[in-house]
């Protein structure tokens, strides 16, 4: 889906200086020999030579020195926890913990240059001539962050350095992203005395998460899948049947093999719950290089006809046999409403506010996302998540602005009254009715935005973990008076026809129970109104559905789910627990 390109005014972002020495691809460390630690595995293809899923934390036999700053890595379960915190880490092993640098939460404005290094004990890869690093991160950049693997084979008198994610903005990088670093030739002077380091250099910043970090032997024909997308710029989880367009797919593939890769394709698949309804593929790439990605993308758009979820299943292909399938595919869904408008994925991500930093209070702000409008509509109300961290009793209203040709601006039409956050709203939805339905005028677009005043009470904003098109979610800072990127993508929503007050998504209030729970969840609704009930773990899977008001998740693990729930009167979405 398009979006325009605006001209915004915005913020100056203050710049921390961080001294760092570098030289090249190599930096010279002198140090204290990290005890010997050998993982030997059998000379076979593609095998494990060595691997971490911080499970129990980081291991003593790892060196974990902070050089300088009040930073280091540590092990969490729960990702950032600072006042502007980053989505947790979605690895394949998040559920038992990961490591991170947390700049965010320990350190502040002005504080001291950061300097944190974690190093691997030495790993014997002796026995395999083609050696590579892989691990799943999750990183976003504020000012001078610098994020560097480091390799090195003479007990770290000297490194070979790999800084990665130098191109990363604030939106910041696939959660999780997949990280593939070729070491054979750094390594092939002394293969059984290797090290790795993971290098922070930051002053103030979000932070470095890292999780199921392996040492392995390099396979000769690996692609691997990655930036997937069902649009050129903005991607609607939620789209009105009224708002819908021409969806268009891409992904890139990248060479983590050391082979190169011939006639590589992307595959499509959507289907709709009854069946594939749109199957197509990309052009071939005719070469792709060991160590090198490409962009692919199906030159067929798809364009849903009916109401409800759709699944796309995305795959990359080779003339040659992969010798790993798994990290060919990817799974992507969006769905068709009778009203409901939604940018965010619905998978929360995480909340945010704005901290004023001399009193520790909450500054005013505003913050919204935009929703491009392609017919003739009316909205009569917008959505907002509420994160749990905020105070009950703070206050807010919704905005709505129409975006202005002429002056490149936005014009505020309507607001909605101000509401005052309830104990019950936090950790949920709350839909407001503006004060005058707005009639939306095809080809033009539309920001939606929660505006608070400020004040010692503070009022967080849950995000979804999609990263959105630059220029397609807004905040506004009111002591700056201007209008910035927001690199999150803020769980506001846009409702479309006849909606109620204080209902979600046109949803019936219903009452689930017992919540939390060990095992059997309740649904309070007639079964001649229940549809479908959807429950979807935090990574946006889903997990179980079922056609009844009883739903056994006993054989689930303890955790937090996300239940839709479907009837005859709208949607319901509820945030149950586990134990």
């Amino acid at each position: 889906m398009k979006i325009k390109n605006y001209t915004l005014c915005l913020l100056t972002l203050g710049i921390s200086s961080v001294s760092v020495a570098q030289s090249g691809n190599k930096i010279a460390q002198r140090g204290g020999v990290i005890p010997a630690v050998t993982h030997h595995d059998n000379p076979t293809r593609g095998a494990v030579i060595f691997s971490e899923d911080f499970a129990s934390g980081i291991p003593g036999t790892w060196d974990n020195t902070t050089v300088s700053g009040p930073v280091d890595w540590k092990y969490t379960t729960v990702g950032h926890t600072g006042d502007y915190p980053t989505q947790s880490l979605l690895s394949s092993t998040s559920s038992n913990g990961w490591i991170l640098v947390d700049s965010d939460a320990d350190n502040f404005s002005g504080g001291g240059a950061e300097d944190a290094r974690l190093t691997t004990p030495f790993i014997d890869c002796s026995s395999y001539s083609n050696v590579k690093i892989e691990f799943q991160q999750m990183f976003r950049r504020w000012q001078q962050d610098i994020t560097t693997v480091r390799v090195s084979v003479d007990s770290g008198y000297t490194w070979v350095d790999y800084e990665i994610n130098q191109g990363v903005t604030q939106s910041g990088t696939d959660n999780p992203d997949y990280v593939n670093i070729d070491i054979s030739a750094d390594i092939a002077s002394n293969p059984d005395s290797v090290l790795i380091q993971f290098w922070w250099q930051g002053a103030w910043d979000y932070g470095w998460q890292i999780d199921d970090f392996a040492v392995k032997e390099l396979d000769p024909n690996d692609i691997l899948i990655k930036k997937t997308s069902l649009s050129e710029d903005v991607t609607y989880y939620k789209v009105p049947e009224s708002q819908v367009q021409p969806l268009s797919f891409s992904a890139f593939a990248e060479n983590v093999g050391y082979n190169d890769q011939t006639l590589v394709q992307l595959y499509v698949d959507v289907d709709d719950g009854s069946g594939s309804v749109f199957i197509n593929s990309s052009s071939a790439l005719p070469l792709l290089s060991p160590g090198t990605s490409d962009s692919l993308s199906v030159g067929a758009v798809f364009t849903p006809t009916a109401v409800g979820l759709y699944d796309v299943t995305l795959n990359v292909d080779q003339s040659e046999t992969d010798d790993v399938t798994a990290n060919n595919e990817a799974l992507l869904n969006f769905e068709v409403t009778d009203t409901v408008y939604a940018i965010d994925n619905g998978v929360y991500g995480g909340q945010w506010w704005d901290l004023d930093d001399g009193s520790g209070s909450s500054n005013a702000f505003e913050i919204g996302a935009v929703y491009e409008v392609v017919t003739d509509e009316w909205a009569s109300s917008s959505s907002v998540f509420i994160g749990d961290n905020s105070d009950a009793g703070v206050a807010f209203e919704l905005n709505i602005y129409e975006y202005n040709a002429g002056t490149q601006t936005y014009d505020l039409i309507t607001t909605t009254d101000t509401y005052a956050v309830t104990s019950g709203d936090l950790g949920n939805w709350v839909t407001m009715r503006f004060v005058n339905d707005v009639e939306l005028t095809a080809g033009t677009d539309y920001l939606v935005t929660l505006v608070h005043y400020g004040g010692p009470e503070a009022l967080y904003v849950g995000y979804g973990t999609n990263s959105s098109f630059r220029g397609s979610t807004l905040t506004y800072d009111y002591d700056q008076g201007a209008w910035s990127n927001q690199p999150r993508t803020p769980m506001i929503r846009l409702n479309l026809g006849e909606v109620g007050l204080s209902v979600d998504e046109n949803e019936v209030e219903l009452s689930v129970y017992p919540n939390p729970t060990t095992g059997i969840v309740n649904i309070d609704i007639p079964s001649s109104e229940l549809e479908s009930v959807k429950l979807f773990d935090l990574s946006g899977k889903l997990v179980k559905q079922t056609k009844l008001s009883r739903l056994d998740i006993s054989n689930l693990s303890e955790g937090t789910y996300f239940l839709e729930i479907i009837s005859s009167k709208g949607i319901t979405n509820k945030t149950i627990t586990k134990e």
